[in-house]
């Protein structure tokens, strides 16, 4: 017999097993985050390289990042703000977008998406396939294209496109001096603003030089016409033009010393058509109106 003070009238107490299974669950998401084909969308990538990340989006750091793929990425390849270079060698399902650094894309492979570059000097040089468009946005910008893509556009900055390979669609440019050399084939090539610089050695269906001063020299085919804009544009035809030849108002040179199978037009003001030994010219021979002059 026990007094009455010393009966306890509590029960056993329970075990709780909650910061066992909070431990559990913590530990089972790291191990999920830290694996390639198993992590999120919208996280950093693991340490190494991306080969194989069946996660989604694969995000870059604010440092200056070197990664190469040789798996598949099957989302979006976004890059950090650093200086940073990924090479692709094999497929990225989505696109690419390049951070505020001076970025440098090197493919091989193939990305299905678009290509777009930041803030910063970058540079895009592609063997391979990209479905979309290369597009660099700010500052002085450097694409070399030797395999397929379907646009080559660049913006703001003195830009330097290079085609060796086959632009689906066009190459076209926007402000800045920009300097353009098609030893490929696209459907046209066109500039912005600023004062450019086109050089065709391959075949082109257009050029247009739009606004500002613009140096066109043809060495290749343009199956289309060559067509100068808003003046003092230099105009010169060492090969073959299909169809015709245009200056605009004031100021155009004219050199054909190649096969123009329809008309040179050199527009008003101030213009000069030279014809050299070796031209050839289908159609009307037209200096316009004003001062303009035809030299043989």
């Amino acid at each position: 017999m026990y007094p009455i003070s010393m009966i306890s009238t509590k029960g056993k107490r329970k075990k709780s097993y909650l910061p066992v299974i909070w431990l559990m669950t913590l530990v089972g998401l790291c191990l999920m985050f830290s694996s390639p084909a198993l992590a999120a969308v919208g996280v950093n990538p693991p340490v190494g390289n991306p080969n194989d990340y069946a996660g989604g989006d694969w995000l870059g750091t604010v440092n200056d990042d070197d990664y190469t793929n040789d798996g598949t990425i099957t989302g979006t390849v976004y890059m950090g703000d650093g200086n940073d270079l990924f090479t692709n060698n094999s497929q990225i399902d989505q696109g690419m977008e390049l951070g505020d650094g001076e970025d440098e894309l090197i493919n091989s492979g193939d990305i299905t998406g678009t290509v777009t570059g930041g803030s910063g000097n970058d540079t895009v040089t592609n063997t391979g396939t990209i479905g979309g468009n290369i597009k660099t946005e700010e500052d002085d910008d450097i694409v070399n294209n030797s395999g397929t893509v379907l646009n080559i556009m660049t913006s703001s900055g003195a830009d330097e496109v290079t085609n060796g390979g086959t632009v689906t669609e066009g190459i076209s440019t926007v402000s800045g001096d920009d300097y353009v050399i098609n030893n490929g084939t696209a459907q046209y090539i066109s500039t912005g603003f600023q004062e450019d610089t086109i050089i065709n050695n391959g075949t082109v269906i257009n050029i247009n030089g739009e606004r500002h001063p613009d140096v066109i020299t043809n060495n290749g085919t343009v199956t289309g016409d060559i067509i100068g804009d808003h003046g003092n544009d230099t105009i010169t035809n060492n090969s073959t033009v299909n169809g015709s030849i245009y200056g605009s108002g004031n100021n155009d040179t004219i050199i054909v010393d190649g096969r123009v199978d329809n008309d040179v037009d050199a527009g008003t003001n101030n213009d000069t058509i030279t014809l050299r030994s070796g031209a050839s010219v289908g159609g009307v021979v037209d200096g316009g109106t004003w001062t303009d002059g035809l030299i043989f």
